[in-house]
Protein backbone atom coordinates (compact mmCIF):
# COMPACT_ATOMS: atom_id res chain seq x y z
CA UNK A 1 0.00 0.00 0.00
CA UNK A 2 2.85 2.22 0.84
CA UNK A 3 4.42 1.35 -2.32
CA UNK A 4 1.50 2.12 -4.21
CA UNK A 5 1.22 5.89 -2.58
CA UNK A 6 4.56 6.75 -4.14
CA UNK A 7 3.65 5.37 -7.02
CA UNK A 8 0.42 7.59 -7.14
CA UNK A 9 2.50 10.73 -6.07
CA UNK A 10 5.11 10.72 -8.88
CA UNK A 11 2.30 9.97 -11.23
CA UNK A 12 0.26 12.96 -9.87
CA UNK A 13 3.61 15.42 -9.96
CA UNK A 14 4.57 14.43 -13.30
CA UNK A 15 1.18 14.92 -14.64
CA UNK A 16 1.13 18.38 -12.98
CA UNK A 17 3.95 19.51 -14.99
CA UNK A 18 2.95 18.09 -18.07
CA UNK A 19 4.93 19.09 -21.37
CA UNK A 20 6.32 22.37 -22.32
CA UNK A 21 4.50 24.28 -24.44
CA UNK A 22 7.20 25.27 -27.39
CA UNK A 23 7.00 29.01 -29.13
CA UNK A 24 8.40 28.71 -32.83
CA UNK A 25 9.85 31.85 -34.25
CA UNK A 26 10.88 31.51 -38.18
CA UNK A 27 13.83 33.04 -39.55
CA UNK A 28 14.65 33.32 -43.53
CA UNK A 29 17.99 34.61 -44.85
CA UNK A 30 21.49 33.64 -46.84
CA UNK A 31 23.45 31.49 -44.21
CA UNK A 32 25.98 30.85 -47.17
CA UNK A 33 27.67 31.95 -50.18
CA UNK A 34 29.78 34.90 -50.91
CA UNK A 35 26.93 37.43 -49.82
CA UNK A 36 25.54 35.58 -46.19
CA UNK A 37 26.84 38.65 -43.98
CA UNK A 38 23.20 39.40 -43.12
CA UNK A 39 21.88 36.29 -42.75
CA UNK A 40 24.58 35.20 -40.22
CA UNK A 41 24.01 38.77 -38.31
CA UNK A 42 20.25 37.80 -38.00
CA UNK A 43 20.74 33.97 -36.95
CA UNK A 44 23.50 35.66 -34.16
CA UNK A 45 20.72 38.11 -33.43
CA UNK A 46 18.24 35.88 -32.88
CA UNK A 47 20.14 33.33 -31.00
CA UNK A 48 21.56 36.02 -28.72
CA UNK A 49 17.60 37.32 -28.08
CA UNK A 50 16.87 33.34 -27.34
CA UNK A 51 19.91 32.56 -24.95
CA UNK A 52 19.68 36.02 -23.18
CA UNK A 53 15.52 35.04 -22.58
CA UNK A 54 16.58 31.38 -20.91
CA UNK A 55 18.86 32.94 -18.49
CA UNK A 56 15.82 35.45 -17.00
CA UNK A 57 13.58 32.32 -16.89
CA UNK A 58 11.25 32.74 -19.94
CA UNK A 59 7.76 31.80 -18.54
CA UNK A 60 4.79 33.88 -19.55
CA UNK A 61 2.26 31.23 -19.38
CA UNK A 62 3.59 28.91 -17.87
CA UNK A 63 6.47 26.36 -18.41
CA UNK A 64 7.24 27.44 -22.19
CA UNK A 65 10.33 27.25 -24.79
CA UNK A 66 11.08 29.68 -27.11
CA UNK A 67 12.68 27.90 -30.40
CA UNK A 68 14.21 28.98 -33.65
CA UNK A 69 13.75 27.60 -37.03
CA UNK A 70 15.71 28.90 -39.70
CA UNK A 71 16.34 28.45 -43.72
CA UNK A 72 18.64 29.23 -45.60
CA UNK A 73 17.11 31.37 -48.68
CA UNK A 74 20.90 30.89 -50.83
CA UNK A 75 20.41 34.29 -51.90
CA UNK A 76 17.26 33.01 -53.68
CA UNK A 77 14.29 35.53 -53.72
CA UNK A 78 12.24 32.51 -54.97
CA UNK A 79 13.07 30.31 -52.43
CA UNK A 80 12.59 32.98 -49.82
CA UNK A 81 9.10 33.46 -50.62
CA UNK A 82 8.49 29.35 -50.69
CA UNK A 83 10.06 29.58 -47.25
CA UNK A 84 8.24 31.86 -45.53
CA UNK A 85 4.82 30.18 -46.86
CA UNK A 86 6.32 26.84 -45.31
CA UNK A 87 7.01 28.67 -41.94
CA UNK A 88 3.63 30.34 -41.82
CA UNK A 89 1.81 27.36 -43.28
CA UNK A 90 3.57 24.07 -41.96
CA UNK A 91 6.24 25.35 -39.38
CA UNK A 92 3.42 26.35 -36.91
CA UNK A 93 5.87 29.78 -35.96
CA UNK A 94 3.61 32.61 -34.75
CA UNK A 95 6.23 35.32 -36.70
CA UNK A 96 8.78 35.35 -39.49
CA UNK A 97 11.87 37.25 -39.44
CA UNK A 98 13.18 37.97 -43.01
CA UNK A 99 16.65 39.40 -43.29
CA UNK A 100 17.10 39.10 -47.20
CA UNK A 101 15.68 41.67 -49.96
CA UNK A 102 13.84 40.09 -51.61
CA UNK A 103 12.40 42.65 -54.37
CA UNK A 104 9.47 42.03 -56.66
CA UNK A 105 8.45 39.68 -54.53
CA UNK A 106 7.62 41.41 -51.50
CA UNK A 107 3.94 42.47 -52.14
CA UNK A 108 3.55 38.26 -52.70
CA UNK A 109 5.05 37.98 -48.83
CA UNK A 110 2.67 40.59 -47.52
CA UNK A 111 -0.26 38.57 -48.97
CA UNK A 112 1.25 35.04 -47.43
CA UNK A 113 1.21 37.40 -43.59
CA UNK A 114 -2.20 39.18 -44.36
CA UNK A 115 -3.76 35.08 -45.60
CA UNK A 116 -1.92 33.79 -42.74
CA UNK A 117 -2.55 36.26 -39.59
CA UNK A 118 0.84 35.71 -39.03
CA UNK A 119 3.31 38.85 -38.20
CA UNK A 120 6.54 39.13 -40.95
CA UNK A 121 9.54 41.39 -39.57
CA UNK A 122 11.42 42.20 -41.97
CA UNK A 123 15.30 43.98 -41.50
CA UNK A 124 15.95 44.53 -45.00
CA UNK A 125 14.41 47.31 -46.89
CA UNK A 126 11.95 45.23 -48.30
CA UNK A 127 8.78 47.33 -47.79
CA UNK A 128 9.45 51.09 -48.42
CA UNK A 129 7.12 51.45 -51.34
CA UNK A 130 4.85 48.71 -50.30
CA UNK A 131 0.97 49.51 -49.18
CA UNK A 132 1.40 49.05 -45.50
CA UNK A 133 0.13 46.20 -43.62
CA UNK A 134 -1.02 45.61 -39.94
CA UNK A 135 0.94 42.04 -40.29
CA UNK A 136 4.39 43.69 -41.95
CA UNK A 137 6.89 45.86 -39.82
CA UNK A 138 10.12 46.82 -41.36
CA UNK A 139 13.07 47.31 -39.24
CA UNK A 140 15.69 48.22 -41.07
CA UNK A 141 16.68 51.93 -41.41
CA UNK A 142 16.64 53.72 -45.24
CA UNK A 143 19.82 53.13 -46.92
CA UNK A 144 19.20 55.94 -49.32
CA UNK A 145 18.18 58.04 -47.09
CA UNK A 146 20.91 57.88 -44.72
CA UNK A 147 23.43 57.53 -47.67
CA UNK A 148 22.31 60.98 -49.21
CA UNK A 149 22.94 62.77 -45.54
CA UNK A 150 26.63 61.08 -44.65
CA UNK A 151 27.64 61.80 -48.25
CA UNK A 152 26.08 65.31 -47.69
CA UNK A 153 28.07 65.77 -44.42
CA UNK A 154 31.13 64.63 -46.05
CA UNK A 155 31.10 66.35 -48.83
CA UNK A 156 30.67 69.81 -46.94
CA UNK A 157 33.33 69.01 -44.40
CA UNK A 158 35.76 67.94 -47.30
CA UNK A 159 34.57 70.72 -50.05
CA UNK A 160 34.04 67.72 -52.28
CA UNK A 161 33.18 68.78 -55.85
CA UNK A 162 33.53 65.85 -57.95
CA UNK A 163 33.73 62.00 -57.29
CA UNK A 164 34.79 58.53 -59.21
CA UNK A 165 31.66 56.04 -58.33
CA UNK A 166 33.15 52.65 -58.05
CA UNK A 167 30.57 49.53 -58.24
CA UNK A 168 31.54 45.68 -57.17
CA UNK A 169 29.92 42.77 -59.17
CA UNK A 170 30.93 39.32 -58.22
CA UNK A 171 30.95 38.29 -61.75
CA UNK A 172 34.85 37.49 -62.12
CA UNK A 173 35.90 38.84 -65.96
CA UNK A 174 39.33 39.48 -67.36
CA UNK A 175 40.35 43.88 -66.70
CA UNK A 176 38.84 46.30 -65.92
CA UNK A 177 35.08 45.88 -67.32
CA UNK A 178 31.86 48.16 -68.77
CA UNK A 179 31.19 51.55 -66.34
CA UNK A 180 28.25 50.41 -64.14
CA UNK A 181 24.71 52.56 -63.63
CA UNK A 182 25.22 55.10 -61.26
CA UNK A 183 22.02 55.56 -59.30
CA UNK A 184 20.34 58.75 -59.39
CA UNK A 185 20.33 59.48 -55.93
CA UNK A 186 24.45 58.91 -56.23
CA UNK A 187 24.56 61.36 -58.93
CA UNK A 188 21.71 64.10 -57.51
CA UNK A 189 24.82 64.07 -54.51
CA UNK A 190 27.75 64.65 -56.32
CA UNK A 191 29.40 65.20 -59.63
CA UNK A 192 30.16 61.83 -60.90
CA UNK A 193 32.77 61.62 -63.68
CA UNK A 194 34.01 58.34 -63.41
CA UNK A 195 32.14 54.83 -63.00
CA UNK A 196 33.94 51.75 -62.85
CA UNK A 197 32.74 48.27 -62.24
CA UNK A 198 35.16 46.05 -59.48
CA UNK A 199 35.12 42.17 -60.09
CA UNK A 200 37.21 39.75 -58.14
CA UNK A 201 40.04 39.88 -60.15
CA UNK A 202 40.62 43.34 -61.20
CA UNK A 203 41.52 45.58 -58.09
CA UNK A 204 45.00 46.39 -58.55
CA UNK A 205 43.73 47.55 -62.42
CA UNK A 206 40.93 49.66 -61.28
CA UNK A 207 43.11 51.29 -58.00
CA UNK A 208 46.11 52.28 -60.53
CA UNK A 209 43.69 53.68 -63.23
CA UNK A 210 41.74 55.79 -60.31
CA UNK A 211 45.01 56.85 -59.24
CA UNK A 212 45.61 58.88 -62.49
CA UNK A 213 42.10 60.33 -62.01
CA UNK A 214 42.75 64.32 -61.46
CA UNK A 215 39.50 65.75 -61.50
CA UNK A 216 38.34 63.58 -58.95
CA UNK A 217 38.18 64.46 -55.45
CA UNK A 218 37.19 61.53 -53.91
CA UNK A 219 35.87 57.49 -54.73
CA UNK A 220 32.30 56.19 -53.48
CA UNK A 221 32.02 52.73 -53.32
CA UNK A 222 28.99 50.57 -53.13
CA UNK A 223 29.68 47.17 -52.79
CA UNK A 224 29.84 44.54 -49.60
CA UNK A 225 31.77 45.59 -46.33
CA UNK A 226 34.59 43.21 -46.95
CA UNK A 227 35.45 44.65 -50.60
CA UNK A 228 34.99 48.61 -49.43
CA UNK A 229 38.09 47.31 -46.81
CA UNK A 230 40.21 45.36 -49.40
CA UNK A 231 39.83 47.90 -51.87
CA UNK A 232 40.37 50.96 -49.32
CA UNK A 233 43.84 48.70 -48.26
CA UNK A 234 45.00 48.47 -52.03
CA UNK A 235 44.68 52.26 -52.42
CA UNK A 236 46.28 53.08 -49.37
CA UNK A 237 49.23 50.61 -50.39
CA UNK A 238 49.26 51.91 -53.80
CA UNK A 239 49.27 56.11 -52.89
CA UNK A 240 45.54 56.65 -53.37
CA UNK A 241 45.25 59.72 -50.89
CA UNK A 242 42.06 61.32 -51.91
CA UNK A 243 38.98 59.94 -49.51
CA UNK A 244 37.08 57.08 -49.99
CA UNK A 245 33.45 57.13 -49.36
CA UNK A 246 31.19 54.18 -48.33
CA UNK A 247 28.31 54.71 -50.13
CA UNK A 248 26.34 51.85 -48.07
CA UNK A 249 25.36 51.36 -44.28
CA UNK A 250 28.47 49.72 -43.03
CA UNK A 251 27.64 46.00 -41.65
CA UNK A 252 29.97 45.29 -39.11
CA UNK A 253 30.85 47.15 -36.18
CA UNK A 254 33.73 44.58 -34.87
CA UNK A 255 36.90 44.59 -37.13
CA UNK A 256 40.22 43.11 -36.67
CA UNK A 257 43.51 44.54 -36.16
CA UNK A 258 44.14 43.53 -40.25
CA UNK A 259 41.26 44.87 -41.07
CA UNK A 260 41.60 48.53 -39.45
CA UNK A 261 44.68 49.34 -41.09
CA UNK A 262 43.25 48.61 -44.29
CA UNK A 263 40.89 51.46 -43.48
CA UNK A 264 42.92 54.14 -42.33
CA UNK A 265 41.23 57.13 -43.47
CA UNK A 266 37.85 55.69 -45.08
CA UNK A 267 34.65 57.30 -44.27
CA UNK A 268 31.29 55.12 -43.40
CA UNK A 269 28.36 55.22 -41.78
CA UNK A 270 26.55 53.26 -39.21
CA UNK A 271 23.85 53.33 -36.27
CA UNK A 272 26.52 50.81 -34.14
CA UNK A 273 29.33 52.20 -32.44
CA UNK A 274 31.25 51.75 -29.79
CA UNK A 275 32.18 55.72 -29.70
CA UNK A 276 28.75 56.41 -28.22
CA UNK A 277 26.57 57.74 -25.33
CA UNK A 278 23.73 55.61 -25.72
CA UNK A 279 23.68 53.90 -22.88
CA UNK A 280 21.18 50.80 -24.14
CA UNK A 281 23.23 50.56 -27.24
CA UNK A 282 26.48 50.17 -25.39
CA UNK A 283 25.12 47.70 -22.65
CA UNK A 284 23.70 45.58 -26.25
CA UNK A 285 26.98 45.67 -27.59
CA UNK A 286 28.59 44.52 -23.71
CA UNK A 287 25.99 42.02 -24.04
CA UNK A 288 26.54 41.06 -27.13
CA UNK A 289 30.60 40.67 -26.83
CA UNK A 290 30.49 38.99 -23.65
CA UNK A 291 28.26 36.07 -25.72
CA UNK A 292 29.50 35.84 -28.79
CA UNK A 293 32.93 37.65 -28.30
CA UNK A 294 32.29 40.38 -31.52
CA UNK A 295 30.76 43.33 -31.49
CA UNK A 296 26.95 43.27 -32.99
CA UNK A 297 26.42 43.39 -36.57
CA UNK A 298 23.67 45.87 -38.12
CA UNK A 299 21.42 42.88 -39.32
CA UNK A 300 22.54 41.01 -35.38
CA UNK A 301 21.13 44.55 -33.74
CA UNK A 302 17.70 44.73 -35.62
CA UNK A 303 17.30 40.98 -35.55
CA UNK A 304 17.47 40.93 -31.52
CA UNK A 305 14.92 44.04 -31.38
CA UNK A 306 12.30 41.75 -33.94
CA UNK A 307 12.81 38.92 -31.87
CA UNK A 308 12.57 40.87 -28.72
CA UNK A 309 8.68 42.38 -30.36
CA UNK A 310 7.94 38.49 -30.27
CA UNK A 311 8.72 37.69 -26.64
CA UNK A 312 6.95 41.00 -25.39
CA UNK A 313 3.88 39.83 -27.30
CA UNK A 314 3.97 36.11 -26.12
CA UNK A 315 4.21 37.82 -22.52
CA UNK A 316 1.01 40.32 -23.35
CA UNK A 317 -1.23 37.24 -24.72
CA UNK A 318 -0.81 35.26 -21.99
CA UNK A 319 -1.51 32.62 -24.63
CA UNK A 320 -0.14 29.92 -26.53
CA UNK A 321 -2.05 30.50 -29.29
CA UNK A 322 0.00 31.39 -32.38
CA UNK A 323 -2.89 33.75 -33.97
CA UNK A 324 -3.62 35.44 -30.58
CA UNK A 325 0.15 36.37 -30.15
CA UNK A 326 0.44 37.56 -34.29
CA UNK A 327 -2.58 39.90 -33.10
CA UNK A 328 -0.63 41.10 -29.54
CA UNK A 329 2.03 42.17 -31.99
CA UNK A 330 -0.11 43.72 -34.39
CA UNK A 331 -1.86 45.56 -31.53
CA UNK A 332 0.92 46.50 -29.53
CA UNK A 333 2.24 50.15 -28.27
CA UNK A 334 5.73 50.37 -30.09
CA UNK A 335 8.59 50.92 -26.87
CA UNK A 336 11.90 51.66 -27.30
CA UNK A 337 14.64 49.40 -28.74
CA UNK A 338 18.44 49.68 -28.95
CA UNK A 339 18.53 51.34 -32.30
CA UNK A 340 15.01 52.67 -32.39
CA UNK A 341 10.48 51.25 -31.59
CA UNK A 342 9.78 47.48 -32.12
CA UNK A 343 7.54 47.66 -33.60
CA UNK A 344 8.60 50.50 -35.82
CA UNK A 345 6.49 53.69 -36.18
CA UNK A 346 6.38 55.44 -39.23
CA UNK A 347 7.97 58.22 -38.59
CA UNK A 348 10.88 56.77 -36.54
CA UNK A 349 14.65 57.68 -37.19
CA UNK A 350 18.00 56.45 -36.31
CA UNK A 351 21.08 58.47 -34.93
CA UNK A 352 23.72 57.53 -37.80
CA UNK A 353 27.49 57.97 -37.01
CA UNK A 354 29.44 59.03 -39.78
CA UNK A 355 33.02 57.67 -38.66
CA UNK A 356 36.68 57.23 -39.42
CA UNK A 357 39.72 54.75 -38.46
CA UNK A 358 42.00 56.88 -36.80
CA UNK A 359 45.73 55.69 -36.17
CA UNK A 360 45.37 56.33 -32.25
CA UNK A 361 48.88 56.13 -30.43
CA UNK A 362 49.68 51.77 -30.69
CA UNK A 363 46.78 51.08 -33.13
CA UNK A 364 43.91 52.37 -35.26
CA UNK A 365 40.84 53.31 -33.69
CA UNK A 366 37.01 53.99 -34.57
CA UNK A 367 35.77 57.20 -34.19
CA UNK A 368 32.63 58.99 -34.75
CA UNK A 369 33.37 62.09 -36.72
CA UNK A 370 29.89 63.25 -36.98
CA UNK A 371 26.38 62.25 -36.58
CA UNK A 372 22.71 62.62 -38.54
CA UNK A 373 19.21 61.72 -37.82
Amino acid sequence: MKNLFIVLTILLVLLSCGEKEVFYIGLVGTETGDDNTKGIGAYNGVKLAIELLKKKDFKPTGKHELHLIHYDDEGNPERALSLIKRLMEKDNVCAVILSSNIGALSNEAVELAEENEIPLLSIANNYESTTPSPFVYEYSPDRIQYTEKTVNAIKSKLNLKRACYIKYHPEETIGLTEEPQVPVFISNLIEITHSITLKPNNLLDVVLTIRGYEDIDAVLFDGPPDKVIKFNGKCLEKGFIKPVIYARMMEMSSFTEKELNMMKGLYFFSPITEDTDNPELLSFIQSNYENRGVNPSVTTTLSYEATYAVINAIKLSNSTNRKIIAKKIVEMEPVMGVLAHTPRKADDTYKIYIQQIIPFQTQNKVVVINEVE
